[in-house]
């Protein structure tokens, strides 16, 4: 499995932000990255939604 490696510069910032939290910089991290996804998520969905009102044939849908 991949293992991205989180630089060094936001380590501290991270330990700290964690540390104020009573989380783990695991925890705090995966937070962090499952909103992003739900963010970038709700994005696309809406891009999608705005795609299908604009042509009925980019419907996904229909397919």
């Amino acid at each position: 499995m991949y293992s991205p490696k989180i630089s060094e510069e936001f380590i501290p910032y991270l330990y700290q932000w964690a540390k104020s939290e009573g989380v783990s910089m695991t925890a705090l991290v995966n937070r962090m990255i499952k909103n992003e996804i739900e963010n970038n998520q709700r994005k696309e969905k809406k891009n999608n939604d705005e795609k299908d009102k604009r042509n009925p044939l980019w419907n996904s849908r229909n397919f």
